[in-house]
């Protein structure tokens, strides 16, 4: 799991983003969308655990592991913002193995 963690995180240092910003494509649109919406989701999901630690979100099994999960959304924006569905498929690994470490702590 570290090394995916590792690669998840050094990778984008690496991926070349389109120059300029006018005509940019679909999929760099979609990127950027994708990725905004993914971190906003994915900084409201420890928003419970951190304000509300004893609520029913925060004790039941969804709510540790929801942050887990929500990173997806943010490394799959980023492997469409620079066209690297390598990095997606090393992003889908890391939050498989992630959320699997995270079901065996429940």
């Amino acid at each position: 799991m570290n090394v995916t963690r590792s690669l998840v995180f050094a990778l984008p240092l690496l991926i070349s983003l389109p120059r300029g910003l006018d005509g940019q494509s679909t999929l760099f649109k979609a990127g950027l969308i994708v990725y905004i919406f993914g971190t906003l989701v994915y900084f409201s999901t420890w928003l419970p655990l951190l304000l509300a630690p004893t609520s029913v979100w925060s004790k039941s099994p969804a709510g540790p592991l929801a942050p887990r999960l929500t990173p997806f959304l943010s490394f799959l924006g980023i492997a469409l913002l620079g066209d690297s569905w390598p990095y997606g498929a090393i992003a889908a690994v890391f939050i498989f193995f992630h959320t699997w470490h995270g079901i065996q702590n429940l």
